[in-house]
């Protein structure tokens, strides 16, 4: 077997940015654990992959994506500190982005792990649906919401990430009418149709993350994507009591956020926050979320 050739980027400094270690590596980019020279603080950089450098379309979305970060300063949304060309390790331009550094795992990481709380996972729910609160009231939605787009911190707390699909929600789509962006299984009804998603399509998939921490599979579990479009479009709402009957109070929120259609789902990211964190703090401590299908 062929050795891998070492990354160029680990090491390597540029006077502005240091890189120090390899966090996560996609088909559109990588982030590093580094550090902001200028202002002496560890920091995440997020690049974009050479093959991509002159992709438009990517490039727009990796702007977008600091711009929304850039307009909120919010406890339950990770910071954008910069962002725009720099050196290379091969001296040629690199487009990065210097985001902070959360010192701890995604939430589909620790889902993985197993033994999370159901009070844990609705704080952490409550926690995300704040950070959704204050991007809605300044018109941005994520339109990505998931396990793995929420950061939970060593303490504990819930950090919003990967705006990269975001949109104004004055702006119909990111793309052509009909195009559908998002993650299958976390998909409202109206993205799945390729229409103009706002602040309820966070909620919706906000509500499918909740369902899938509290019992360990996806609202509709499949493994086709087109299946899970149906699924979102025409199918009924599943109900928690057939999976975790011990969660059976837990059923009218979700059952709101997971409604077909817009006007049935809670107005506000705000007060989905609230009720979440009132009912987690009338859990017991110690009940135990569900661990994810090993399937």
């Amino acid at each position: 077997m062929t050795a891998r050739a070492p990354d160029p980027f680990i090491g390597f400094n540029n006077g502005q940015l240091r890189f120090d270690a390899l966090l996560g590596r996609g088909a559109m980019g990588a982030v590093y654990r580094g550090r902001q020279l200028g202002l002496d603080r560890e920091v995440a950089i997020k690049i974009i992959m050479p093959h991509l450098a002159d992709d438009q379309q990517y490039l727009e979305r990796f702007r977008r994506e600091a711009q929304a970060l850039g307009r909120q300063v919010h406890p339950h949304i990770i910071t954008c500190h910069d962002v725009g060309p720099c050196v290379g390790p091969d001296g040629g331009t690199v487009i990065a982005m210097v985001l902070e550094f959360v010192d701890g795992a995604s939430l589909g990481e620790l889902m993985q792990r197993g033994r999370l709380t159901v009070r844990a996972v609705l704080e952490l729910h409550a926690q995300a649906a704040s950070g959704l609160a204050a991007a809605h009231r300044l018109g941005i939605i994520h339109r990505d919401i998931k396990p793995d787009n929420i950061m939970v911190t060593r303490t504990g707390a819930a950090k919003l990430a990967d705006f990269g699909l975001a949109r104004h929600d004055d702006s119909a789509t990111m793309t052509t009418s009909g195009t559908m962006l998002g993650s299958p299984a976390y998909m409202s009804p109206e993205a799945c149709r390729g229409e103009r998603v706002g602040a309820r399509g966070d909620l919706y998939s906000l509500g499918c993350s909740l369902f899938h921490a509290l019992t360990g599979r996806t609202p509709y579990e499949t493994s086709n994507s087109f299946a899970a479009i149906r699924h979102h479009t025409s199918s009924p709402i599943p109900d928690i009591r057939d999976r975790r009957p011990d969660l059976a109070g837990l059923d009218p929120i979700l059952k709101r956020l997971l409604a077909k259609a817009e006007d049935g789902r809670p107005a506000d990211a705000a007060l989905v926050a609230r009720e979440l964190a009132d009912l987690a703090r009338a859990l017991p401590e110690g009940a135990l979320a569900g661990r994810l299908d090993p399937t």
